[in-house]
């Protein structure tokens, strides 16, 4: 069913009869996912970087069998990927700011990027 159209000929915010539930799992382990989880910040210094100067850091290394995970994966400038190196952050004494966690899911996350049209604003 219809609720609004856009331009008055096309369906803008429908009803569903029926829903597909869909168990999410979560988001990408990605470095664009972790630099907005971290919000742009370096997990070591606490300094605000744009996208390009930002990398993903294992908090235990990769060479220690540290996983691309979530809670091991933080946003750091290349100055403290450098500094930090092949240690831990007890090992390098570089305190994390907070420590990483998986984000929980939620429709304004799922569209964060994108252009939002006017006529579904009154129903996210």
């Amino acid at each position: 069913m219809v609720v609004e159209y856009s331009d008055g000929f096309f369906p803008a915010v429908i009803v569903l009869k029926t829903y597909v539930k869909k168990k999410f799992t979560s988001y990408s382990c990605n470095r664009k996912n972790v630099v907005w989880r971290d919000k742009y910040k370096c997990q070591y210094c606490g300094n605000k970087f744009c996208f390009i100067d930002l990398t993903m850091d294992h908090i235990v290394p990769k060479s220690r069998g540290g996983d691309k995970t979530w809670t091991n994966i933080v946003a750091c400038c290349k100055r403290c990927n450098n500094r930090k190196g092949d240690r831990t952050p007890e090992e390098a004494k570089m305190p994390l700011i907070k420590k990483p966690n998986i984000p929980r899911w939620n429709i304004h996350v799922l569209l964060r990027n994108r252009q939002i049209p006017e006529e579904w604003k009154a129903y996210i």
